[in-house]
């Protein structure tokens, strides 16, 4: 377990600093807040990422495309239907 501050988790994952604070915010990224920063525990705040990725990725609607139904379509058209 290894606890970053706000800035160095948004290095650490690549995210914009702005956005792991809003996450915190929200209560959507464990933390504790100590003082003015945000206290984030690595493994714990990954999962959480994770989950919202995996969340918003079952959320969409994605199309898929059948080769066989789809035969006469172009391509491009079937592109713009996803």
């Amino acid at each position: 377990m290894k606890a970053l501050s706000a800035k160095d988790f948004a290095t650490a994952t690549d995210y914009p600093l702005r956005m792991i604070k809003r996450l915190c915010r929200e209560g959507i990224l464990p933390h504790d807040k100590i003082g003015r920063g945000y206290l984030i525990d690595y493994d714990m705040g990954c999962a959480a990422l994770k989950e919202r990725m995996l969340l918003s990725v079952k959320s969409e609607n994605i199309g898929t495309i059948s080769p066989v139904k789809d035969a006469k379509t172009p391509f491009l058209e079937k592109l713009k239907m996803i």
